[in-house]
């Protein structure tokens, strides 16, 4: 079976959709050596770095380099030109990144992670609002399957876009090895060293956005500080509308007690999670929830949101709040803190749960998703 796959997303700084493609793909390489897989990426900086190996794997880009913005208005509006001519024929083609990619005669499988622009417009880019919330059902009607990471996104797909079950896979993302408890105390001091820390910690990893509810941490956090001992980190990239959140910072006093460390390299977050007193994540919406499932595999206790798919990633291993509810994070936070038997019972049913999600096991979903799609399209 040839395979196309769209690895663009998988190249430069990972968040979200591009860390869950790498990790996935990284895994499919290793599974299957039989296959031959045709990679499509296009940029117009020199040809990249071949991130993944095997002999059955091929990097293809465009003869021409084309902005991937001119591409993307081809494609998204005038269906045109068919990913074939760029990596020649293959059975099918995988849109890792929600885009429906026209195919002359493949069969397509696209990757849906959530569907906030339809759910939480309010809290959703600008840009995501304009094209994926009108363009979201022709691409999943058009396609002949979709894969969802969460059971939440597949009930949300059911619910919002009438298409039918049996074209829905459920393939969930994991952890990397690495995230694990780290017992290097001397390692452990050293990475806090780097990022100055020098007191207990509670930790939160995440774009700083609306959609992580972070203006309503800041003020569940500003209500207890004088009753808990811990510093409140930070950690993640700038997303956008991010005002709002620094603005309260600023209002709330809160230098000294709350720092924003911005980015964090991958193999430096094991650490972070495993020095933490715990995990907190009052998100209001998430598609599958990565952070949290890196907080338990580490042996880190969460607070977490008790909504869309953070239940189904992080079971019994959580305290759950009511994001809109300040004061029942605020609660949360001070019984944990007060608790380290509770930290510790919720240490190992983390470390126990996070063993249900593997790479390897989404690999071998992913196959069968794509062998299924080549004899749907043959028997048509």
């Amino acid at each position: 079976m040839r395979v196309g796959i769209d690895v663009r997303c998988a190249y430069g700084r990972k968040t979200g959709v591009g860390y869950y493609t790498y990790h996935l793909l990284e895994a499919l390489f290793r599974l299957d050596a039989h296959n031959e897989y045709l990679l499509f990426f296009n940029s117009l900086k020199e040809r990249p770095e071949a991130i993944f190996q095997g002999e059955n794997l091929s990097l293809v880009q465009p003869p021409f380099r084309l902005p991937n913005r001119v591409l993307h208005f081809f494609w998204r509006y005038l269906d045109f030109p068919a990913i074939e001519r760029f990596i020649g024929p293959v059975e099918v083609f995988h849109s890792p990144n929600y885009q429906l990619i026209p195919t002359k005669s493949a069969a397509t499988v696209i990757t849906v992670y959530d569907l906030a622009f339809l759910k939480f417009p309010e809290v959703t880019m600008l840009t995501a609002k304009l094209h994926y919330a009108r363009k979201i059902f022709d691409y999943v009607q058009g396609t002949d399957l979709v894969i969802a990471i969460s059971e939440n996104t597949k009930s949300d797909l059911l619910e919002l876009t009438k298409i039918t079950e049996d074209k829905i896979s459920v393939i969930p993302g994991a952890c990397d090895e690495k995230f694990r408890p780290i017992d290097d105390p001397h390692r452990l001091e050293e990475v806090k060293e780097r990022y100055g820390i020098q007191n207990d910690y509670i930790l939160f990893v995440g774009t700083i956005e609306p959609r992580k509810n972070l203006v309503r941490l800041l003020n569940a956090y500003h209500r207890i500080r004088d009753d808990i001992e811990a510093e409140l980190l930070l950690v993640g990239t700038k997303g956008w509308r991010d005002r709002e959140i620094y603005e309260t910072y600023d209002q709330l006093r809160l230098s000294g007690r709350v720092k924003f460390l911005g980015y964090v390299p991958e193999q430096d977050l094991p650490y972070l999670y495993s020095g933490a007193l715990f995990f907190v994540y009052p998100s209001i919406y998430e598609g599958f929830g990565l952070p949290p499932l890196e907080a338990i595999s580490c042996g880190c206790p969460v607070i977490s949101s008790r909504v869309s798919s953070l239940p189904e990633v992080l079971g019994e291993a959580a305290i759950y709040v009511d994001p809109e509810d300040e004061d029942q994070i605020s609660e949360a936070i001070l019984h944990l803190r007060g608790n380290p038997r509770e930290r510790q019972r919720l240490s190992e049913l983390g470390i126990a749960q996070a063993k249900k999600f593997s790479w390897e096991a989404s690999a071998k979903m992913t196959l069968r998703v794509y062998e299924k799609a080549r004899e749907l399209k043959g028997s048509n």
